[in-house]
């Protein structure tokens, strides 16, 4: 199964693709929360690297906040586009759970966190001190 995957809902926007579970490429912009300007383009030089066109993907993935509300219209609208356009499955994941799944293999107390601006923060909390 090949997969687009992208978050826009902080300062930094990343995509990656993959195949079944193993990445194959990814990038990232920090452009100071102008994501719309830099998502397709990403988007297309990660297709053009891997050499797959867009109607060889399977499924959308996007993550669905918490985080910017702007950047989570441009990434849930660029989802719902492709997911509509290639009649294929688009699934929405929380911003949060994204994060904390860069550290499954680590048994312990996982607290991601993202910028909410004014002096706040969205966070959460994981406990994966027995590896569940």
């Amino acid at each position: 199964m090949k997969i687009l995957a992208f978050d826009c809902s902080s300062k930094t926007m990343a995509a990656a693709l993959a195949e079944d579970e193993t990445v194959v490429a990814s990038a990232f912009q920090d452009e100071n929360r102008k994501h719309a300007p830099y998502l397709m383009p990403m988007i297309e030089e990660l297709l053009e690297k891997v050499g797959w066109k867009p109607k060889d993907l399977h499924l959308i993935a996007v993550t669905a906040g918490p985080g910017s509300f702007t950047g989570l219209r441009i990434g849930v609208s660029t989802a719902k586009g492709f997911a509509d356009t290639l009649d294929i499955p688009m699934v929405s994941l929380p911003s949060l759970d994204v994060l904390a799944g860069s550290f499954l293999d680590e048994k312990t107390i996982v607290v991601p966190m993202l910028d909410a601006r004014k002096h706040q923060v969205y966070a959460a909390v994981f406990d994966n001190r027995r590896g569940e």
